[in-house]
């Protein structure tokens, strides 16, 4: 018995056709077919397998973005001064860099490390008192003459008491300028005595003690005391004084 016919023989016994049969074509294209659906199969592991590789090198190549490119010192002091900016700017916490939302932003800006709370403490500081010194050396020249302040006291949410005083003078070309002397807590009682004592402090400091003409406050009874106390002219907010009409009017028409 040839090949042939075993093979005739065992694929008649099963009941199936057999390949000896089978016209040549029909032989040809079953295992065409049989083949070209092993490698069908084959084909689409291999390539989820490589879609998955791909996929997964990209995100670890994405997670890696924000460091692995090196930046320049120059583009470095530009993006800690953007920083820098938020913080003074829109008054958020230097618990901002903790953050886990923040952190994550903030590995979108290629080779930049995002410094922590304590550097940038470290650095406010340090920039403070430069701008300071410099804005001395700027006023010095420039205030020639009489200077006019602007002050306020006031307590936030949380309970903390503040205090700002701003300068206005004009130039000997007739420009008007503002410079925020100081903007600090304010620890103490709001009685007159230690307004008044906070106010020299930060006037001496820039210089201005016999340059101060006048003082524009609210109406309160202990910062106009204080004021009057150091020997200056105090002109009532006008903001202030129209929101107590305001008020008052308010009060009159319930009745």
């Amino acid at each position: 018995m040839n090949l042939d016919n075993f093979l005739d023989g065992t694929s008649s016994a099963a009941g199936m056709p057999s390949a000896a049969g089978m016209p040549s074509a029909t032989r040809t294209s079953s295992a065409v077919g049989a083949s070209s659906a092993a490698g069908t199969s084959s084909g689409a592991g291999t390539s989820t397998a490589a879609s998955h590789i791909q996929q997964t090198t990209k995100q670890q190549t994405i997670e890696r973005y924000g460091t692995a490119k090196r930046i320049s010192n120059e583009t470095k002091k530009k993006i800690d001064g953007g920083l820098l900016d938020l913080f003074i700017d829109s008054y958020q916490p230097f618990s901002l860099v903790e953050e886990r939302a923040f952190k994550k932003f903030a590995r979108w800006i290629p080779g930049y490390q995002l410094p922590s709370r304590k550097t940038i403490s470290i650095v406010m500081l340090s920039a403070l008192s430069k701008t300071k010194s410099e804005m001395k050396m700027i006023l010095g020249p420039e205030c020639n003459h009489s200077i006019c302040l602007t002050t306020d006291l006031w307590t936030s949410r949380s309970n903390e008491s503040y205090i700002a005083v701003t300068a206005h003078y004009m130039t000997d070309d007739f420009e008007l300028k503002t410079v925020l002397l100081d903007c600090c807590n304010f620890y103490d009682s709001h009685t007159s005595e230690n307004i008044e004592k906070m106010l020299k402090n930060i006037v001496a400091e820039w210089g201005f003690t016999d340059k101060i003409i006048f003082a524009v406050a609210d109406n309160a009874a202990n910062v106009q005391k204080a004021i009057h106390n150091i020997g200056w002219k105090q002109f009532g907010c006008y903001g202030h004084t129209l929101n107590l009409i305001v008020q008052d009017s308010r009060r009159f028409n319930q009745f």
